[in-house]
C-alpha cells in the first residue's frame, strides 16, 4: 500500500483501483486493516460490502526470515562476507556457533512468533 500511496494516488483512486482488480491480496500480517462497516465519510463506505479482500492465512516470510537471520548471525555471516570480498579469509573463518541446544527468547507470541517458535524446536533449540 506505501508504494501506491506514494505514488500520488489519493483514497478514493486507491479503492478505484482495487475494485478493477479481481482480488486484493495481503501478505504482511497486520500491516493494513480495512474497515467492513466504515462511518458514512469514509472513502470505503459506498464499496465495503462488496470489496473483494483476501489476507494470506499462514504467512511464513517472517518467520523465515527471523529464523534465517538468526542462523546467519550465528554462523558469524556477516563477518564472512567482508573478509571474503578482499580474500583476506581462511577456514576457520566460518566456525561460527551451532544453535542446536541453544536458548532462543521470543518476545510477543503472536502468530509469527509461534512459527518461529516451531522453527527454532525443529533445530532443537529451547524457546522462552
Amino acid at each position: 500500500m506505501n508504494g501506491v500511496r506514494r505514488s500520488g494516488l489519493s483514497l478514493a483512486e486507491l479503492v478505484a483501483f482495487w475494485l478493477a482488480q479481481l482480488l486484493v491480496g495481503v501478505t504482511g500480517v497486520a500491516l493494513l486493516v480495512l474497515r467492513l462497516s466504515p462511518p458514512p465519510e469514509d472513502a470505503f463506505a459506498a464499496v465495503a460490502p462488496s470489496f473483494p479482500f483476501w489476507q494470506h492465512a499462514h504467512v511464513l516470510a517472517a518467520p523465515m526470515l527471523v529464523f534465517f537471520l538468526g542462523l546467519l548471525w550465528a554462523r558469524h555471516a556477516s563477518p564472512f562476507l567482508r573478509a571474503r570480498r578482499p580474500w583476506i579469509w581462511g577456514p576457520e573463518m566460518m566456525l561460527g556457533q551451532d544453535v542446536h541446544g541453544k536458548v532462543l527468547g521470543i518476545v510477543g507470541f503472536g502468530r509469527i512468533g509461534q512459527a518461529v517458535a516451531r522453527r527454532a524446536r525443529g533445530f532443537g533449540m529451547k524457546v522462552i
